[in-house]
């Protein structure tokens, strides 16, 4: 943006004759003009002796700031000349800055066309012409930082200038640098040279050799956009051959980011050749051919992969009675199954590209493939910028390969392979200098050039500048495409990568126009094609080059392209937006009504629940929420809410368990929502959820009064899913707080029965857990504590067959930590550590965070049962802090207790007392009085065998765990604590009477 005018006009309109100051003001006016145009500029408008010009409209130009920079100081040059045979000294002065604007044509009533901006840079270009000393011209830091070494500098530092808030730093341009000058080069279609990468490939070379030992390795390419770390994958693959037997490829992308599996998916429809228009049948069988089906497979495992390929059923599958959970699991098995056969053919390489936009099921998938072939030859090679942290990551198996800028020599064989050597020596040294030695930057810089001149070819080759900017250069490149600019701008909106015949849907142009726009966008190297026909999918060479292509629309046509595009979709693709909801909803989301991609939203977080992707599924439904807080205070806002917020609970409870505080604020605006709409449907859910968070977190009398809330409706509604998640989790909550009677008694027994009557309707629920295994988990503990020690074994043993039977991972956790519990209760801590283990071993697999600390609390306190003291206090204090740290206190006094005793038997009796007295504290403070007649002995026990015992403390601790446990109804911590009661006194007795 360059503003200029002349120096004291006003004194000089008194001193000239009207007639003469209109001739002056003429010559003046083209004078600017005539510069500005041969340095192709755009001149805007005249206000008197004001001149304002844009530099990169209508058609960028990688030097666009040096060409404006330059035109003022020619304007300033020439107005000193100007009146000079008359003895009139003139001075003019110019301000210029750099950035992105707005700009409008607009047509007047008398048809006089004008081209408006609109932006920051356009006042401050305004208030630095204005500061400008006569004769000079000042620039914005910004014009600065893009035209440094094309010109010489002074620096006048931060300045104040009318309307900004802080001072803007200001630089005057002195005069031109005569060293840089243009040049002529020729576009080829050969790759560029490998170089500079011998290190790298060397490493994976290396890895590769360690993995043909049968032991699988895993290499990070770490490295910033454009730095080359496909190109090196795509060299290490072509040089193995035929040594890899197997390969695999998933590309990651960000438009799916929380879409599960999806890498996946898209490689099996790739490899399989799924076209659109396939008929179910037809698709299914190209799938099978691609997975050696010899015959028709199972309906499990043809069900499973139809399923994540969105091959449309038309009978009940096996899958359709599974939970969502049962679902992921299923999907998991079958794909590692599937990578696992192919693995067998020989050694396999697994390319994984651009891993920072994994979705969290397929990095799942890949941390238990590579557990699985750990044994096997295999080598994944995973590609991402720098923000990505692989699993395996500081791994004995695992190489972290980072990627720099290429050295001098390297960047010099580049830029003139890819100018077929014509750029002089002090031009490339320029280029890799400005490139900064990133391989694609030197490559799209270079190219720029190339076909700046290439369209201007009587342009002097002494006077080309090198683009200082990859973003001017693509859109100088995109300026130059023509009619071909549209179809990049559509293909931008759609995403990087889109597909040929969504493209011609959208564009609405003959089919002739659409392959003429499309090859030319190949030619040019913006889009690369895979496929033929009508399967054909097109992808925007880097990403980058999509950004700049959706970037330089203004965003009414962006809104006008997403929303063109939604319909389109809605129209002419209903089954992909059947299968890829959260696609339609971006568009929709972008478009010119945001509301109505609400539905679709919450449609994908459902699908991604179902399939067990719940870190996709909350990304999608708190996307729906963001839209929906934008709408009017209206009831319907409300019931959208509504239906986003308790799905959305479920899914956070599972990713980061009931205790996180994201849970709390889910479910508590939640139950704002229903008290406002009056509405007792819901509130079920909500306060049944709300319970179990305050349960984790500690509060058992809020969580007493919720749950009773939640049986309320229970009855009222007579819902039998109701009545079995009231039932199982009242009883928890019985039992944590020590209430101990007929009425825990009834709901265990009702659960059950009520679920077995009512199998089909019970199988829906609104926990990670299903409604049947809660109960039976808690009836162990329960029986034993009330005193029915062999009906306690007869729940223990039902408890576990259930669990195992519905082949969930998550209900066998759960309930191996219950009865892990219960045995080390009942003090069976051989088969208390069994259980324990095998629950540890269920959540890391599976990513139980919450209930892998509490498995391995568990595993702690078997350890020190068995008398691995050391060992079993380092595991437990860990856990203990992985338990606050989320959010978790209930259980933190039984922990704390069994803690003590660890201390105590490594004869550290002072801290051991003191962590009792924590436990007693802990159990009280959390309502965890179930624990308390325990924690009182564990600390009468120390008392007892401390250097000095103290038995008449230790006698009362027994005395007052007894009234707790008589108080309770714990039959069985009563008889304990009775016995060791009268052999303490036995002990006194005897030592008074000696």
């Amino acid at each position: 943006m360059l503003f200029c005018d002349i120096v004291d006009s006003v004194a000089l309109s008194q001193r000239l004759d009207p007639e003469d100051l209109m001739a002056l003001i003429e010559r003046y006016q083209t004078l600017c003009d005539d510069i500005v145009s041969d340095r192709g500029g755009f001149l805007a408008k005249f206000m008197g002796d004001g001149v304002l010009a844009y530099f990169g409209y209508p058609h960028a130009n990688e030097d666009d700031a040096a060409n404006a920079v330059n035109a003022a100081l020619e304007i300033v040059a020439a107005v000193r000349e100007l009146e000079r045979d008359r003895q009139i000294v003139l001075e003019a002065r110019a301000g210029i800055a750099s950035g992105l604007v707005v700009l409008r044509g607009r047509v007047s009533r008398s048809r006089q066309r004008t081209v408006e901006v609109v932006g920051r840079i356009l006042n401050l270009a305004s208030r630095l012409q204005s500061a400008a000393e006569p004769g000079s011209v000042l620039i914005a830091d910004a014009t600065r930082k893009v035209t440094r070494g094309f010109f010489h500098y002074r620096d006048l530092g931060p300045i104040s200038l009318r309307g900004f808030p802080q001072p803007m730093q200001a630089w005057e341009v002195e005069q031109s640098n005569a060293a840089v000058s243009r040049f002529q080069a020729r576009l080829i279609g050969q790759r560029t040279p490998f170089v500079g990468r011998r290190a790298e490939f060397d490493a994976l070379a290396k890895r590769w050799a360690k993995a043909q030992t049968g032991r699988a390795q895993v290499v990070e390419l770490i490295g910033e956009a454009g730095m080359g770390k496909s190109r090196l994958t795509e060299e290490f693959d072509a040089k193995l051959g035929a040594a890899a037997s197997a390969r695999m490829y998933l590309h990651c992308t960000p438009e799916r980011v929380n879409s599960a599996f999806r890498p996946v998916a898209v490689q099996l429809e790739r490899a399989a050749g799924l076209e659109r228009r396939d008929s179910p049948a037809v698709r299914v069988q190209k799938l099978g051919r691609l997975l050696g089906w010899p015959r028709a497979p199972d309906p499990t495992t043809l069900a499973v992969f139809a399923s994540l390929l969105e091959i449309p059923q038309l009978v009940p599958t096996p899958l359709d009675a599974l939970t969502p959970e049962k679902r992921r699991e299923l999907t998991m098995e079958a794909l590692l199954a599937l990578a696992v056969g192919w693995s067998a053919a020989g050694p396999l390489l697994l390319i994984v590209e651009d891993a920072h936009w994994i979705d969290a099921s397929t990095l799942e998938l890949l941390e238990r493939l590579f557990q699985r072939l750990s044994e096997r030859p295999v080598l994944m090679v995973l590609t991402a910028r720098p923000e990505f942290v692989s699993p395996w990551r500081g791994s004995e198996r695992a190489a972290l390969v980072k990627l720099t800028r290429l050295d001098a020599e390297s960047a010099r064989a580049v830029c003139t392979h890819v100018a077929a050597g014509a750029i002089p020596p002090d031009l490339v040294g320029e280029v890799i200098e400005r490139s900064g030695g990133i391989p694609f930057y030197m490559e799209e810089l270079t190219r720029s050039v190339v076909e700046q001149v290439a369209v201007n070819p009587e342009d002097d080759l002494e006077e080309a500048h090198i683009p200082i900017s990859l973003h001017d250069s693509l859109v100088a490149r995109l300026d130059r495409l023509g009619p071909a600019r549209r179809f990049a701008n559509i293909g931008a909106v759609i995403g990087r990568q889109f597909s040929y015949d969504l493209m011609v849907a959208v564009a609405a142009a003959p089919l002739a126009q659409v392959r003429s726009a499309m090859g030319a966008l190949k030619r040019a190297g913006l889009v690369s094609q895979n496929g033929a026909g009508e399967a054909i999918r097109y992808q925007f060479r880097h990403v980058l080059m999509r950004d700049a292509a959706y970037e330089s629309m203004l965003r009414p046509d962006r809104r006008a392209l997403h929303q063109q595009i939604a319909i389109t979709l809605g129209a002419k693709f209903p089954e992909f937006c059947e299968a890829e909801p959260e696609t339609l909803a971006f568009h929709l989301m972008n478009g010119a009504e945001a509301a109505s991609a609400i539905p679709h939203y919450i449609r994908a977080g459902t699908k991604a629940a179902a399939r067990g992707g719940h870190a996709e599924a909350i990304a999608h439904f708190e996307t729906a929420l963001s839209l929906a807080q934008k709408l009017a205070p209206t009831l319907e806002r409300l019931q959208t809410e509504l239906e986003a917020l308790l799905p959305l609970a479920v899914s956070l409870a599972a990713a980061r368990g009931y205790a996180a505080d994201e849970v709390k604020e889910a479910l508590t605006r939640a139950r704002e929502i229903c008290g406002m709409m009056g509405d007792a449907a819901p509130l079920f859910p909500v306060l049944h959820g709300l319970s179990k968070f305050w349960t984790v977190r500690g509060d058992q009398i809020q969580a007493e009064e919720l749950i009773r809330s939640c049986a309320k409706i229970a009855d009222e509604t007579e819902t039998p899913l109701y009545v079995v998640e009231s039932d199982a989790t009242l009883a928890y909550v019985l039992n944590i707080t020590g209430q101990f009677g007929d009425e825990i008694l009834m709901r265990l027994k009702r659960a059950p029965e009520v679920y077995d009557a009512n199998a089909e309707a019970c199988r829906i629920n609104w926990s990670e857990a299903d409604a049947k295994t809660s109960a039976l988990s808690v009836a162990p503990n329960v029986l034993y504590r009330m005193g029915d020690i062999e009906g306690a074994q007869r729940a223990y043993r039902a408890a576990l067959a259930w669990a195992r039977g519905l082949n969930r991972p998550f209900d066998l956790a759960h309930t191996l930590c219950f009865v892990s519990s219960y045995q080390i209760e009942r003090e069976d801590y051989p088969q208390a550590l069994k259980d324990a283990r095998e629950a540890v071993a269920i959540c890391a697999a599976h990513g139980f965070g919450v209930w892998l600390q509490s498995a391995r609390a568990y595993c702690a306190m078997a350890m020190a049962g068995l008398g691995e003291y050391e060992a079993a206090r380092e595991l437990l204090l860990s856990t203990m802090a992985a338990w606050r740290k989320a959010g978790c206190n209930t259980l933190l006094g039984l922990f704390t207790q069994h803690l003590a005793l660890m201390e105590c038997a490594l004869g550290r009796f002072e801290t051991a007392l003191a962590l009792a007295g924590d436990a007693i504290a802990l159990d009280s403070e959390f309502h965890d009085y179930v624990n308390l007649p325990r924690a009182y002995e564990a600390r009468a026990h120390i008392l007892c065998v401390l250097p000095q015992p103290d038995r008449r403390a230790a006698e009362a601790d027994l005395e007052r765990g007894l009234e707790i446990a008589r108080a309770q109804g714990a039959r069985t911590a009563a008889e304990r604590l009775e016995a060791r009661l009268d052999a303490l006194r036995a002990i006194c007795q005897n030592a008074v009477a000696d």
